[in-house]
């Protein structure tokens, strides 16, 4: 009934923008636009007139001439609430009518600071990416590993924890269009082909092609659902229509830039073997990019981006030379993440304004086995996203109507699909890795994780409202999503324990070495191609209800698909009172539940392997392991799983005083039914393997943050610090705790030598009791910007592993034992210098970033491929950039 409704309203809606797309009627009388500019005639000055519960505190706009505008703090006395998406712009977007917000009707939940990011920009960070440009927000948390001395090649953006959340738990979106990897977000793996895995985040997006990133962390609106974490939007930036203008940037740094801060076995380690150890390392990126006028109406944008890496390493075996001497192959990997943009953009022509956009993001990271012969392969993932994006304002409100197909990959491709561990010996297989069986060679077959699907998202802001005592500002809009989750797997061999036999004849094929040696066990991989289609729904309402002083939200969300059949509906409810009536100081507060995400990893991923042995060359293949439990069918199901949620409680205070803004946030958040997966014994070899929702979460915060933007001399200055101490506890084992299969218990740990439930041990990660955040930008003139960023991260008691002999739980489960491990405080300075020459309107910008400024001996987790050993994240690091622009 309530998939039939929705679908209804998506169908009706749609129809409603095609009758009314092009109708230009004026704003009506009543309607507060968002926000409106009056340009000086210098170009250096913008007016904001603010809506309700909209203070900007800092915008960097950019004019049509191209020069900057500076939004005036002192136009912005209105109220402020708890609902503050935080909005990171890059130094040189583009104004296009941004601060229009078109069509949109005066929210209590807008609300927009802005700083700046990467890509040329004030702000420092590693990769560039979305989730690098939120370091200056306290209430987001780092994985521990995100800057890793260990692995400096790798070119992937860190993961995110908001308010206690897993990084796979949050809405990550490209102009509101989703960016999520719903097949199996757990994070790639560097080392092994064995995890099929990407990010949380679909396409890796240089900010340099983003206008502003807006992270909606607490009290969110109904308008958004998918995440019990938070939201993060990336809107990339628009096509000019002034002139034409051209773009062309290059960014490097290297290991010799770079101080390494090393456990103590890995300083032992003279040629690395193993990828979680990269001491050699080449990083660069470039990008050009095209956007102008096609006409007067019609702008036009076309860029090229790429981050690419080469990290050197060594084979884990030996080979044998002249004499006896043996010497280890020098082997290199590579990462790489493109970044194609296409992009048609309309003015804002009488109230519309439409946009298509087309990014296709591939990355890859070439890759092999330490401890094997030719086996290179090439773990994939990215993909495509197209959307056609159109916003019109009518004679009942504001229109804004969202049409995009996405495609996604993640798999691993490689020569051939047999594998061997042969047994060493002077002939063929001469080459030496350890063991009685050292001599390993080839590649175990492609493998893939496929998505696309068909997104739509219609919205209608309608008019204000007004009565004798009260007015509304009603929104209300649908989505939906129509897609298919596919896993392929080709069929291939692994072939191992050869005995030494000079008599024997066949081919390798066979698992034989003619004259050498045999295999007597044989893994067989079936071939899959499992597809599954879905759909989801959601429908949304909520009303901005302002009564004299008072403003309240409240909101539900509707929600559905066809993979659990679950139906969830959650409420969202916010206010917000203007203490004095003066719009200085607002106290608020709000309940809200959020539902998770549709992840499609058990509803695809069925993975079948049948192990043979044979006691001589010449006897057939019996089914059957040597060791119990090793092979079998897995049969992955989601049936009556329920969907993950979060319940959300906050308060705070907001004071709007000199040119500032100061808040005070509490927020109380309960995860419950996280997904955590469980296996069972069907028969000998055959298993199911089933989401249960045994997961929980407990997390309170508390932020203290100020902002402001001010000029000392000829200077013009952006400051903003928080500060957040918060408390986190889970019964989750690990960042992959819903894809990871696990044999153990899935309640108890064995901590410190006793049998513990995970929710009473320390979190893994995630878990700074206390933060500190500060961020500052400087410009002086057009031609110097300097960018800080420091941010300060308390120390605390997390756990490793030791080994997965622990004790037994009361299911009669084994457990994994762990230890205490005692993270100390991280303390991190990034600061950026860019320096601009100009000619005419030619500007060549030249830049350095130095990362880690102190070079602070920061704990970064432990290295898992060390004997968890302690890491540490890199110390003092440089990048250089050049950035044309015309």
């Amino acid at each position: 009934m309530v998939s039939t409704l929705l679908k209804a309203s998506a169908f009706s809606l749609l129809i409603c923008a095609n009758m009314f797309a092009r109708d230009n009627g004026a704003i009506a009388a009543d309607q507060t636009v968002i926000a409106s500019w009056t340009v000086a005639s210098d170009h250096k000055i913008a007016n904001q007139t603010a809506a309700i519960g909209q203070p900007i505190i800092l915008a960097q706009a950019q004019t049509a001439a191209g020069e900057t505008a500076a939004i005036d703090a002192q136009s912005t006395a209105s109220e402020t609430t708890a609902n503050q998406p935080t909005t990171r712009t890059d130094a040189n977007a583009t104004q296009s009518d941004r601060s229009q917000a078109l069509g949109e009707a005066e929210r209590l939940d807008e609300i927009v600071v802005t700083a700046q990011t990467g890509g040329g920009g004030a702000n420092p960070s590693p990769t560039h990416s979305i989730t690098d440009s939120l370091r200056s927000d306290s209430s987001i948390q780092f994985s521990k590993n995100s800057r890793s001395s260990a692995t400096g090649g790798e070119i992937a953006p860190p993961r995110v924890s908001i308010r206690g959340s897993q990084h796979y738990e949050n809405n990550f979106m490209i102009n509101e269009v989703s960016n999520n990897n719903n097949l199996n977000p757990s994070g790639l793996d560097v080392s092994t082909w064995e995890n099929m895995s990407g990010e949380a985040q679909s396409l890796f997006i240089d900010t340099s092609l983003v206008e502003s990133v807006e992270t909606h962390t607490e009290n969110i609106s109904a308008e958004y659902g998918g995440f019990t974490g938070g939201v993060i939007n990336a809107k990339l930036k628009d096509a000019r229509t002034d002139r034409w203008h051209i773009m062309a940037k290059y960014r490097y740094t290297k290991d010799d830039w770079a101080k390494f801060h090393l456990a103590d076995d890995q300083k032992l380690i003279d040629k690395s073997t193993s990828v979680n150890y990269q001491p050699e390392f080449n990083k660069y990126e470039y990008a050009v990019a095209l956007d102008g006028p096609i006409n007067d109406y019609l702008g036009a944008m076309i860029s090229y981006g790429r981050q690419h890496s080469k990290i050197p390493l060594w084979s884990e075996y030996d080979i044998n030379g002249t004499a006896g001497a043996t010497y280890k192959e020098r082997r290199t990997q590579y990462r790489d993440n493109k970044n194609y943009l296409a992009k048609l953009n309309t003015r804002n022509i009488d109230g519309f304004e439409a946009s298509l956009t087309a990014i296709y993001a591939p990355y890859t990271a070439a890759m092999y086995f330490p401890e094997a012969r030719n086996s290179d392969f090439d773990q994939k993932g990215g993909g495509l996203n197209i959307a056609y994006d159109m916003k019109n304002i009518l004679s009942f409100g504001a229109l804004k109507n969202t049409l995009a197909y996405k495609k996604d990959e993640y798999s691993a491709n490689g020569d051939g699909n047999y594998y061997y561990m042969w047994a060493n010996a002077p002939g063929y297989a001469n080459w030496y890795h350890g063991g009685g069986y050292g001599s390993r060679e080839g590649y175990t077959g492609d493998q893939a994780f496929l998505g696309d699907a068909v997104i739509y998202k219609g919205i209608i802001d309608f008019n204000k409202i007004e009565t004798d005592s009260l007015t509304h500002l009603i929104k209300t809009g649908v989505e939906a999503e129509f897609g298919k989750a596919r896993y392929k797997r080709d069929e291939a061999y692994y072939y191992c324990c050869g005995t030494l036999d000079s008599g024997v004849s066949g081919s390798k094929e066979e698992g034989i070495i003619s004259g050498e040696q045999w295999a007597d066990i044989l893994y067989r991989y079936d071939e899959i191609d499992h597809k599954k289609s879905y759909a989801t729904a959601a429908l949304f309402l909520e009303d901005s209800i302002g009564i004299d002083r008072f403003t309240v939200r409240p909101g539900v969300r509707f929600s559905t698909d066809t993979i659990t059949d679950n139906t969830n509906i959650a409420p969202r409810f916010f206010v917000n009172v203007d203490a004095f009536n003066n719009k200085v100081v607002n106290i608020y507060g709000g309940y809200n539940r959020y539902y998770d995400a549709l992840l499609l990893f058990n509803a695809v991923y069925m993975p079948s392997y049948t192990v043979y042995t044979r006691t001589t060359v010449n006897d057939p293949w019996i089914a059957g392991s040597p060791w119990p439990g090793w092979g079998g069918k897995y049969y992955y199901t989601m049936d009556g799983v329920k969907t993950p949620y979060a319940d959300e409680f906050s308060a705070g205070a907001a004071l709007h005083k000199w040119d500032a803004l100061f808040k005070l946030d509490f927020v109380k958040r309960a995860y419950r039914d996280q997904l955590k997966q469980e296996q069972k014994t069907i028969d000998t070899d055959i298993y199911e393997v089933r989401n249960n929702n045994d997961g929980k979460t407990d997390y309170w915060g508390v932020t203290l943050s100020a902002s402001k933007e001010y000029e000392l001399g000829a200077t013009k200055h952006f400051s903003e610090i928080s500060v957040t101490t918060s408390d986190s506890s889970n019964n989750l084992n690990g960042m992959n705790s819903f894809s990871a299969v696990n044999e153990h218990s899935n309640t108890h740990i064995t901590y410190d030598g006793e049998l513990r439930k995970y929710e009473d041990v320390p979190s893994p990660d995630y878990n700074a009791p206390v933060i500190i955040a500060y961020s500052h930008i400087m410009e002086l003139g057009d031609y110097l910007n300097l960018g800080l960023n420091a941010r300060y991260e308390k120390g605390v008691d997390g756990f490793r592993w030791i080994s997965d002999g622990g004790l037994t739980d009361p299911d009669g489960r084994n457990t994994k034992e762990y230890e205490t491990k005692h993270y100390g405080d991280i303390f991190t300075v990034d600061l950026s210098v860019n320096y601009t020459l100009k000619l005419n309107e030619n500007k060549l910008t030249f830049g350095l970033e130095v990362l880690n400024l102190l070079n602070r001996k920061n704990d970064a987790g432990y290295a898992e491929s060390y004997n968890n050993v302690e890491g540490y994240a890199m110390g003092r690091q440089f990048y250089a950039n050049v950035k044309y622009e015309y």
